[in-house]
């Protein structure tokens, strides 16, 4: 059966939680054990999707020029054809596949089907089974959804369903009290007849006016959110619409600090999946390896530096003598200097920690900072040699000459 994956970026007005990491880098291409995010949804629709996928479109309102040299590199990588299709404006999670519903339905036959994925969400991507699930069902939507706590759930859209049939019979889009431990993942699979939906959503949720849209009226510049228009108000109840619940791991980006977790849930996955991707331990002259760790092979680690488990070092980093590194990401071109300490932090692009300093971060405090207690370092911030910088977020180009805690440096 043919396919059309889409997945949606958003635009530079959101992820404002991901700064100041969005500041140098669209979030979208942020990496993740030294791969863009999106990389990663891209290398799941080649692999489980196969032949039958037509084509990858990508629907967001950053500036082209911005996902262009990640684009032409993933479609010569994986052999597909990717597109970027550039909203105006923010249209919503539902707007954009309705404004470019013709672009998507191109080439799509009657029977054939489209996956939506969030471009912030990592998984083990069961897109495959998710489809396999979806056409059994023969309807409108199916949605991927997943258990969580009773206390998480109020973070996420609540799926309530039937346990038989798996038909949704109700949806709330992060509500204030508990409806259901199932939540929204983010990924579905929908018939071509959504966009049938989509259109009597956009009727009842105009468009702003704009310059091209004077009178304000219902047109392809309509905002839909997929979740609130679509699910709760349309599809929940209707017997069109139903989940799948997956077992295995999921998480979302949704503040600057979620790469760590992020990246260690994908470390676990990449041991079994791809182990060539991890760097081995006990290399004779190299530095000690504990656990899951990534090193890109231009960076210059010094053999007495210990790091590991869950460490990303990224492209031209350079790790000095007596260097322990625990939980930690390092973006390319950052400098640690000898007999220092990084914990549950991340050091942004071309960064520089002194000599005898302590970075980390406090992932069990309260987090008034709202990173996950994970320290954050903006593009290009020197910290002088013998500080100490505890759960702090630090802007860009920042000189930092003495220690601070639980702070936000601007």
């Amino acid at each position: 059966m043919s396919t059309k994956a889409i997945i949606l970026l958003g635009g530079p007005s959101k992820g404002t939680r991901f700064r100041p990491l969005s500041l140098h880098t669209p979030k979208p291409l942020f990496p993740i054990c030294n791969e863009p995010l999106i990389h990663h949804h891209v290398r799941a629709c080649k692999e489980q999707l196969g032949a039958s996928l037509i084509e990858l479109l990508m629907i967001g309102f950053f500036p082209p020029a911005e996902l262009e040299p990640f684009l032409t590199t993933a479609a010569e990588e994986f052999g597909i054809s990717i597109r970027y299709l550039k909203e105006d404006r923010e249209l919503g999670t539902g707007g954009g596949l309705h404004k470019f519903r013709n672009e998507i339905k191109k080439g799509l036959p009657d029977d054939g089907t489209v996956l939506v994925i969030h471009g912030d969400v990592l998984c083990t991507f069961p897109l495959a089974n998710l489809l396999s699930f979806h056409r059994s069902h023969g309807k409108t939507a199916s949605i991927l959804g997943q258990r969580r706590s009773a206390d998480e759930t109020q973070n996420y859209g609540c799926i309530v369903h039937d346990e038989e049939t798996n038909e949704v019979l109700h949806y709330a889009e992060k509500p204030e009290t508990f409806v259901s431990d199932v939540v929204n993942c983010g990924i579905y699979a929908f018939s071509p007849g959504l966009f049938d939906v989509l259109a009597d959503a956009a009727l009842k949720a105009p468009a702003k006016k704009t310059a091209m849209n004077v009178s304000g009226d219902m047109g392809p510049d309509a905002r839909v959110r997929l979740e609130q228009d679509v699910f709760a108000q349309t599809l929940a109840g209707s017997g069109t619409f139903f989940c799948m619940v997956t077992e295995a791991w999921w998480t979302q980006l949704k503040h600057a600090g979620a790469p760590i977790a992020a990246s260690e849930l994908l470390m676990n996955e990449l041991c079994e999946r791809d182990p060539s991707a991890m760097t081995k331990a006990g290399t004779e002259g190299a530095a000690t390896i504990v656990g899951n760790v990534v090193i890109h092979p231009s960076a210059n680690v010094h053999p007495s530096a210990k790091i590991g488990p869950n460490v990303t070092i990224g492209a031209n980093v350079v790790v000095g003598e007596g260097v322990r590194l625990k939980h930690a990401i390092l973006l390319d071109g950052v400098s640690v200097e000898a007999h220092t300490c990084v914990l549950f932090s991340i050091i942004g692009w071309g960064s520089v920690v002194g000599k005898w300093s302590r970075v980390e971060g406090v992932p069990n405090c309260s987090d008034s900072l709202n990173t996950g207690g994970i320290t954050i370092f903006g593009e290009g911030v020197t910290l002088r040699k013998e500080r100490i910088i505890r759960n702090c977020i630090v802007l860009p180009n920042k000189e930092l000459g003495a220690s601070h805690s639980g702070e936000i440096i601007l």
